[in-house]
């Protein structure tokens, strides 16, 4: 059977377009926004890992599916891994450090204000030789307060000790827990943690000791560099490739008739 023309080429537009949205833009000198397919499984991107069980809305919001006394302490928790030299595009012997940060945002919401947990933001840095820990050497614990249920809170790391922000910054070196009454500019300027590589930015909620049920809701993540280069990440539910076909169909058959109408004018 003689496949159309049109769903050929839709096809073929169709990936197109998922390659180019599955991967993003390049965040030099201006804002990226990449958009990551969540499948509910594994890992979508190399940029992004996932861990417990989570579901991807199409606006972009990400929300925790944790029940209440969950047996597997591995889906007690949340957690996504933002891998910085990746999402930011950097070559070998390039590394992001912890001062070359200048702010993260994001944007939070919980049904059940009053169980005082909802996403968190942790940094790791990267191990060294001396880290007591194998895959991390410093990190730093950063939560901030839960808004009123129902409602969208937004955090901003730049305004850490604003009234009614309650930030705490908590320094953990695999070993002990120092408490920091600093802000996140505040550590990336200091000269003991500005060189600290980033290893990753891990964004949570819940832990393997949570047995409360979770449905927390996180959107509107940001990362920006202080040379001004800027990720904004927003995850969606993975995509068919019945509706990528379907897309670049229309997208091709729009141009056919564009063309068409051209000729008639």
């Amino acid at each position: 059977m003689k496949v159309p023309p049109f769903l050929t080429a839709g096809a073929f537009l169709g990936i197109f377009l998922f390659g180019t949205l599955l991967f993003g833009t390049s965040a030099s000198s201006q804002a990226a926004v990449l958009t990551y397919y969540y499948s509910g499984v594994g890992t979508p991107d190399a940029g992004l890992e996932v861990q417990g069980k989570a579901t991807a809305a199409s606006d972009g919001t990400f929300r925790s599916d944790i029940v209440a006394s969950e047996p597997d302490e591995d889906n007690r928790y949340t957690q996504f891994n933002l891998l910085l030299n990746i999402l930011f595009q950097r070559e070998e012997g390039d590394p992001i450090l912890l001062g070359d940060i200048a702010s993260s945002s994001y944007s939070t919401r919980t049904p059940t204000p009053e169980d005082g947990l909802d996403w968190a933001l942790r940094i790791y840095t990267a191990p060294t030789e001396t880290s007591h820990k194998t895959w991390f050497n410093l990190r730093f614990d950063a939560r901030n307060p839960v808004a009123s249920a129902g409602e969208w809170g937004y955090w901003d790391m730049d305004t850490a000790f604003e009234t009614g922000k309650n930030w705490f910054l908590n320094l953990h070196d695999g070993a002990t827990n120092s408490l920091l009454n600093l802000s996140l500019s505040d550590v990336t300027s200091n000269p003991l943690y500005a060189a600290e590589e980033i290893g990753f930015l891990a964004f949570y909620v819940g832990s393997s000791a949570n047995s409360k049920q979770l449905f927390n809701e996180i959107a509107n993540i940001r990362v920006v560099l202080k040379n001004g280069d800027e990720v904004q990440v927003n995850m969606v539910p993975e995509p068919t490739l019945f509706s990528f076909c379907a897309a670049g169909g229309l997208a091709y058959a729009l141009f056919r008739r564009k063309r068409f109408n051209s000729r008639l004018g």
